[in-house]
């Protein structure tokens, strides 16, 4: 490669150093002995390659950030990562840490021009973002810096890195003027990983830091640094290998299986947080990492949306030796990914969580536990990190912008204490149901390392910080909703310019056209009226308002219900039949129901051409279809429903009419060979009036000769279907009548 030499004086900004073109080229020959460059060869390790963008620097040519490749991307090319270091000694040199584990470093080459020489990191700096090799020889031509504290300003940063594929160096002032924040001590402003020299080329010191104490304790050879050993690290590395086994646990979650009902087309339900992308939401079981946080309270990292966690059944710890522990379910939190879960037998090895501010620990040595659960197996990788930059994110709250890649690692102190921990924020309801906001929903935006202090907020007081809406509950309660009591007709790009809503709908991509206001719904009751064109919700305590996004569900719009050849369907067809009525559970419902009952909405809308609002409170919907009770024949093969509100009408049914409405078939049943099919009203068995499934259950069971009085839309016909009698009771068998009995 060729050597790029940039001088940077940045006269518009720094005035204290001018230097000639010939005083630069006698500089730079005077340190160019002591610059070498330090190369990590890396590679997979048990079939994993490093993750995350460890090198990603402030360039010291144009102040941007550069470097924020891969370090996979490394590995694939089959080049080196390079660093800038300085030659401290015949066999030492000054390098920054490269933030990869040791595991994944092949070997370290330092170079001077075409000589390089093999080299192993011996020592990393505590309070620098550096490491200190030894070299296998003295790398011939070389030359040692020799440091001064006492030179006399003014003084020059020398730094480098690699820019447009070359190896570059630049040469800046060091500005007098002085930063202060409210969260570190005042600091003159560096460059990162840089040699401090006077204007005649002398060393003063070195940086591998951002800001520099005032007092000029920066200055001196970094072989005086605060430093830890290799072989102190190995040490420390154990002792939190023991604190990892007994503080971060295995957690089994048990579900229930769904409710049956094909839900998958009307919701937008995704998982919020689980640790390992791909979990399928219907599991019977979900193995996570749970942090013992006390003798008896478990932090299970499984952010469960509330369909999941409705569905929860238990709990159970699997210390680091002895039998699981069961827990009993404390609460969701309300804005972090995690459970908190009280355990029935309490446990030793709590980890302590430090409450220091991530900034203050910024460039200190820290170490990183990267701990995954695979199944029933737990591993850890345990390996020394840094906290090179931070931004700020929800509420304010510091992140590592480069730590939060990993959703798997755990920081920690070098005394042991909990720093940071992959605990993601949970997105906001409206984020997560719009597309238009899609980017946000990106790995990279969930802020997965959250600090240790902030979770010491919620251990004080974890009702202040659980969300009561979220929350395990009876199978019967499972599809409880909230609802509005609207029929929306979705909007496109030619509708919302014809309503003249263009520029309130993003072209037609949300809102939604009122086509029905069920009586006394919320919506009724707020004035909403047919016609009227939806645009967003604002609800209380949410910073993002709910924008309004219908669509055609089967046969309800997306076409004719297919009514006249149900009888031609193959049973596999009846078993995906979508309802022909537009569900009460839809996106905007059940986005409204993960926000809670009781709070208080403010509707914005279009009402006759004028610009409009409307207040509501989120409110439970009367029982609908998925909610139900229902009772399932085994020995006719049917499943019936009571018959619902939004069913009566879409089907023209009074509210005082009998029957209930067959909500499944089985394939090759009595009931399919019969020819009953789905969405059909069973008005009457043997004469009798059927007003519930619970009357279905009790007529269905007398006799083993049943005719059955079946309504499709307006049309009646008889069903005769001959059962077998139950040995044991001499009735038809079945499932009981209980709501949404499995």
């Amino acid at each position: 490669m060729v050597l790029a030499l940039v001088v940077a004086a940045r006269a518009a900004f720094c005035q204290e150093v001018a230097i000639d073109a010939a005083a630069q080229a006698v500089l730079w020959e005077k340190i160019k002995p002591s610059v070498v460059w330090v190369q990590f060869s890396l590679g997979y390790d048990q079939g994993q390659a490093p993750v995350g963008c460890p090198w990603t620097t402030h360039c010291p040519v144009c102040g941007g950030m550069h470097g924020a490749e891969t370090t996979a991307a490394y590995i694939h090319d089959e080049r080196p990562l390079e660093l800038l270091g300085f030659v401290l000694s015949t066999t030492q040199v000054l390098a920054p840490d490269p933030l990869i584990p040791a595991r994944f470093i092949r070997g370290v080459t330092v170079r001077q021009g075409e000589r390089g020489v093999a080299a192993h990191v011996v020592a990393y700096a505590r309070e620098r973002h550096a490491v200190f090799l030894e070299l296998a020889a003295p790398l011939d031509g070389a030359l040692p810096l020799s440091f001064d504290a006492n030179r006399p300003p003014p003084y020059l940063y020398v730094g480098g890195m690699l820019k447009n594929a070359r190896r570059t160096i630049a040469i800046q002032p060091v500005r007098q003027g002085v930063t202060i924040s409210d969260r570190l001590p005042p600091g003159i402003p560096a460059m990162l990983s840089a040699a401090i020299f006077d204007t005649t080329g002398d060393a003063v010191g070195a940086s591998m830091v951002d800001s520099l104490p005032v007092d000029g304790s920066w200055k001196g050879a970094p072989l005086s640094w605060p430093m830890v050993s290799t072989e102190e690290l190995g040490r420390l590395r154990a002792d939190l290998e023991q604190r990892a086994e007994r503080g971060l646990l295995r957690v089994t979650l048990q579900f229930r299986s769904p409710a049956p009902g094909d839900r998958s087309r009307y919701l937008v339900d995704r998982e919020d947080y689980p640790t390992r992308w791909g979990e399928r939401p219907d599991a019977a079981e979900q193995n996570e990492l749970g942090i013992l946080v006390d003798a008896r309270r478990v932090l299970v990292l499984a952010g469960l949306s509330r369909r999941r966690t409705g569905r929860l059944q238990s709990i159970l710890v699997y210390p680091a030796s002895g039998e699981p522990v069961p827990a009993r379910f404390e609460g969701s939190l309300a804005h972090y990914g995690g459970v908190l879960a009280t355990l029935d037998t309490p446990l030793a090895g709590a980890l302590s969580l430090s409450g220091d501010d991530l900034a203050a620990r910024r460039f200190n040595l820290l170490m990183g536990v990267t701990a995954t659960v695979q199944g029933e197996s737990r591993s850890f990788s345990v390996h020394p990190t840094r906290i090179l930059w931070l931004r700020p994110g929800w509420q304010g709250q510091l992140y590592p912008a480069l730590l939060e890649r990993d959703n798997s690692t755990f920081v920690f102190d070098l005394n042991g204490d909990l720093l940071a921990l992959p605990l993601a924020v949970r997105i906001p309801v409206a984020l997560k149901r719009d597309p238009g906001m899609a980017p946000e929903l990106d790995e990279g935006s969930r802020q997965l390392t959250t600090a240790a202090a902030c979770l010491r907020d919620v251990l004080r007081d974890p009702a202040g910080h659980v969300n009561p809406a979220n929350v395990p509950v009876a199978e019967s309660d499972e599809e409880r909703t909230a609802w509005l009591g609207v029929i929306l007709q979705p909007l496109n790009p030619n509708l919302a310019a014809e309503h003249k809503v263009f520029h309130l709908t993003r072209d037609g991509q949300t809102g939604a056209i009122v086509s029905y206001v069920y009586p006394d719904s919320p919506a009724a009751q707020a004035g909403i009226k047919s016609g009227d064109i939806l645009l967003r919700l604002h609800v209380e305590g949410q910073a993002v308002p709910l924008e309004v996004i219908a669509r055609d569900y089967g046969g309800s719009g997306g076409g004719a219900f297919p009514w006249d050849s149900l009888d031609e369907m193959n049973d596999r067809g009846l078993e995906h039949l979508p309802a022909p009525w537009p569900p009460i559970q839809d996106d905007l419902t059940e986005a409204l129901t993960e926000i809670g009952f009781g709070k208080k909405v403010k509707i914005e809308l279009v009402s006759d051409g004028q610009a409009a609002s409307r207040d509501t409170v989120i409110t439970e919907s009367p029982p609908h279809f998925e909610s139900a009770p229902r009772y399932k024949s085994d020995s006719l093969g049917v499943t019936v429903r009571d018959l619902t509100f939004e069913v009566r009408r879409h089907l023209q049914i009074a509210a005082d009419a009998s029957g209930v409405i067959v909500a499944g078939i089985k394939s090759a049943s009595k009931a399919s060979v019969a020819g009953i099919r789905p969405y059909e009203i069973i008005t009457h068995i043997n004469g009798q009036p059927v007003r519930n499934v619970k009357e279905f259950e009790a007529l269905a069971g007398q006799g083993t000769e049943l005719r059955f009085a079946v309504k499709r839309l307006q049309r009646e016909r008889q069903v005769k279907i001959r059962v077998d009698a139950d040995p044991g009771t001499g009735r038809g068998g079945g499932t009981g009548a209980a709501p949404n009995a499995p």
